[in-house]
């Protein structure tokens, strides 16, 4: 079952996914605990953080993971082939929230692509893979393009995870 494109380069995938752990270690070694970071992808970046989360145990130590306008262009078996690579078998969901917003006017990627990822993405996290909760946010009028109505999605997101330790005034 695909999402996307076909034939995803697994190399390039692999890059990034190891970047994405590399750029939470540097977090972490900079004295911000891991739980605190939180990553956003808007359109294919969104897509490489669907897979973080299902595929590297590291991503079960984020905060959070906010996308715009995401996909998946990576096939399920695929997805359960870098999962057994990587020794994730059982749960590994810590805290981990995912928050997708999706404009609804969105001609690349259509509303119902993203309904049919969250779906899928909700058996994961049923099985206690990769995150913790997931909501899903539609946003009126908004196309593929992350534009000024999107960002008081984000900002209230943001605002409800940081909370409960730190000033929301700081955003």
């Amino acid at each position: 079952m695909f999402f996307g494109q076909h034939n995803p380069d697994l190399h390039d995938i692999e890059v990034s996914l190891n970047y994405l752990e590399h750029l939470i270690d540097i977090e972490v070694a900079a004295g911000t605990p891991a739980n605190r970071v939180i990553f956003m992808g808007d359109s294919q970046g969104a897509s490489i953080l669907y897979l973080f989360l299902l595929t590297r145990r590291r991503a079960a130590d984020l905060g959070a993971v906010v996308t715009w306008a995401g996909f998946s262009a990576t096939p399920l078996e695929t997805i359960a082939q870098m999962q057994e690579a990587n020794g994730l078998s059982d749960g590994w969901a810590k805290k981990t929230q995912l928050y997708m917003l999706h404009g609804k006017n969105d001609k690349l990627v259509p509303l119902s692509r993203s309904r049919a990822l969250m779906d899928a993405l909700e058996v994961y996290r049923a099985r206690n893979q990769g995150f913790a909760t997931l909501q899903w946010a539609i946003v009126d009028g908004a196309p593929h393009s992350l534009i000024e109505p999107v960002w008081p999605h984000v900002r209230h997101f943001l605002e409800t995870f940081l909370s409960g330790t730190e000033s929301a005034s700081k955003l």
